[in-house]
């Protein structure tokens, strides 16, 4: 009996702020398992993010690295680099460089409503030069330039000259081009 008047005694203190806190605690508790509910989905969520953020996060880490040293690499080079930008902004190297891409655009453009001409496309067959010097390579299948009933275009997907050169096709193009 004696400890239960001591206990008494030294948790009236205790039992004062208890009362005092209790209206915010049964508050509290009463909005505790509606705020749980409504965190239940983000916590499922990010147990998956967790999941496929541990197979991620040694890769990343691996690139992090590898971008930390070029960048102390790079240290040195961009100042140069920023003022190689500047020079080239300012004295109309980017406008240059977008007319260069025009220009090829058109150069390789064929006869249409904007760019006025046909382009010009070189391909070399290399089957079609000869096997041997018993054979006319104009005869091989594939290896004509007519189109007629039978033949079998140049560039056509089943032509001899779109399958990979032998060794004997590329020994028969360099005695050809060489002499």
């Amino acid at each position: 009996a004696r400890s239960i008047d001591r206990f008494a005694t030294q948790a009236r203190p205790l039992m004062v702020d208890l009362r005092s806190a209790a209206p915010s605690l049964q508050a509290l508790t009463a909005r505790l398992p509606q705020f749980s509910s409504t965190g239940l989905p983000a916590l499922r969520s990010l147990s998956s993010v967790a999941a496929r953020a541990r197979r991620v996060i040694p890769v990343a880490s691996k690139t992090m690295g590898r971008l930390g040293s070029m960048a102390a690499a790079l240290r040195d080079v961009a100042p140069d680099g920023s003022t190689f930008a500047t020079a080239l902004r300012d004295g109309g190297g980017f406008e240059s460089m977008l007319e260069t891409f025009y220009r090829l655009a058109a150069f390789t453009g064929l006869y249409d409503d904007t760019s006025h001409f046909g382009g010009i496309h070189i391909n070399v067959a290399a089957r079609c030069l000869g096997g041997d010097k018993n054979t006319d390579a104009v005869a091989l299948q594939g290896c004509s330039h007519r189109y007629g009933a039978g033949d079998l275009p140049i560039n056509g997907p089943d032509s001899p000259s779109n399958k990979p050169p032998t060794k004997k096709n590329i020994a028969s193009l360099l005695e050809y081009l060489l002499g």
